[in-house]
C-alpha cells in the first residue's frame, strides 16, 4: 500500500507516490480515477404515500381497441415460424417437408417456400382449406329456356 499513490492509484508512474495526500500527486485532476458516490440518498423510516391524484381515471377498453394495440402480422409465415412448423431450416428440406405432407406453397425468387398465415392456422387446426371451397349442389338447367 505504500508504494501506491492514493490518488491516481499509479504505483511506478507517479513521482510522489509515497505522499497520503492527494496534493502531492504530480498527475492532474482529470487523469485521477473518479469513483461513484457511495452515499446512498436517504429513506424515510415512514411508508410512502401514493399520491391521490397522480393521474387521471382510466375508461374501460372497448375490445375493439385490442385490434389496433397489437403488431399487424404479415399475411405470410415468417422463416422461423415455417422453421418451427417444419422442424428443418434449409430451404431444400421445408419444401420436401411441405410436399411430403401435402401443403400448398409458392417459392419466392430466391427459392424459399412462402405460405399464406390463414392457410397455415388452418392446416394446424386440422381443417382441410380445400374442403372449405363450395361447389354448387344445385344448379337450373337453363339450356331449354328460349
Amino acid at each position: 500500500m505504500a508504494n501506491v499513490c492514493l490518488a491516481c492509484g499509479r504505483s511506478q508512474q507517479c513521482r510522489r507516490m509515497r505522499t497520503k495526500t492527494s496534493a502531492g500527486c504530480a498527475t492532474t485532476a482529470s487523469q485521477a480515477p473518479r469513483f461513484p458516490s457511495t452515499q446512498r440518498p436517504k429513506r424515510s423510516p415512514w411508508p410512502q404515500e401514493k399520491a391521490r391524484h397522480a393521474s387521471p381515471p382510466q375508461r374501460k377498453r372497448s375490445p375493439m381497441n385490442n385490434l389496433f394495440d397489437n403488431p399487424i402480422q404479415s399475411e405470410t409465415l415468417t422463416a422461423e415460424e415455417l422453421e418451427t412448423i417444419s422442424g428443418c431450416c434449409r430451404k431444400v428440406d421445408q419444401i420436401k417437408w411441405l410436399q411430403q405432407n401435402g401443403w400448398t406453397f409458392i417459392r419466392n425468387r430466391a427459392g424459399a417456400p412462402i405460405i399464406g398465415r390463414l392457410y397455415a392456422r388452418l392446416r394446424l387446426s386440422g381443417i382441410n382449406p380445400a374442403s372449405l371451397v363450395s361447389t354448387p349442389a344445385w344448379a337450373p338447367d337453363l339450356s331449354k329456356v328460349r
